[in-house]
């Protein structure tokens, strides 16, 4: 009985979710070097489909075209607010989204692209 208490313990869930955020942020596993304003992160890049990348944030509709995902703990950069540039891997891009999550920093950013 006290082995099932501690699997269903919220501190338990969260170590074991912690590892697997630790893996998925892993240069070894998924994770690459990410230039971002000069600043070199380990992290995973998300490259949206040009057909997919309309998302809702509170009912209004964004254009995404990269989504990155960084270990809060290691990502030192201050926070941008939507409008706010942010050049990553040399490209400059509008923030769409930034908010940090069980130790993952999401970043959501739309390519600038001139007329």
């Amino acid at each position: 009985m006290e082995e099932k208490r501690l699997l269903n313990s919220p501190l338990n869930f969260k170590s074991m979710f912690q590892e697997d955020v630790d893996i998925f942020l892993n240069f070894d596993e998924m994770g690459e070097n990410i230039n971002i304003e000069d600043g070199i992160y380990v992290g995973v890049i998300e490259h949206l489909d040009k057909d997919f990348s309309e998302e809702a944030i509170d009912d209004t509709y964004y254009s995404v075209d990269l989504i990155l995902y960084l270990k809060t703990v290691e990502f030192t950069l201050e926070r941008r607010v939507p409008g706010k540039r942010l050049k990553v891997n040399g490209t400059n891009y509008l923030v769409n989204d930034w908010y940090s999550v069980e130790g993952i920093t999401t970043i959501r950013l739309k390519e600038i692209t001139a007329y």
